[in-house]
C-alpha cells in the first residue's frame, strides 16, 4: 500500500475519488469519525460522499 498526500482547491473527497482513479487504485481505505448531525446535514460529509460516489471498493475504520 502506498500512503499519497494530495495538495488540490477541490472539494476533498472529489480529490480523493480523482487521485485513486488517477492511480489505478483498487481499494480505497478511509479513516471516519462522528460529527453532529446537524452539521453534517448542512455542509455534507466527504466519507459519505466517497461512499456513494466511489466506483472501488471502500473499507472504512473508526
Amino acid at each position: 500500500a502506498d500512503v499519497v498526500e494530495i495538495e488540490t482547491k477541490l472539494q476533498a473527497a472529489q480529490a480523493l475519488l480523482d487521485k485513486s482513479d488517477e492511480l489505478g487504485a483498487d481499494l480505497m481505505v478511509l479513516g471516519a469519525y462522528s460529527k453532529h448531525h446537524d452539521l453534517e446535514r448542512i455542509w455534507g460529509g466527504t466519507t459519505q460522499y466517497i461512499v456513494d460516489h466511489a466506483t472501488i471498493p471502500v473499507i472504512m475504520t473508526n
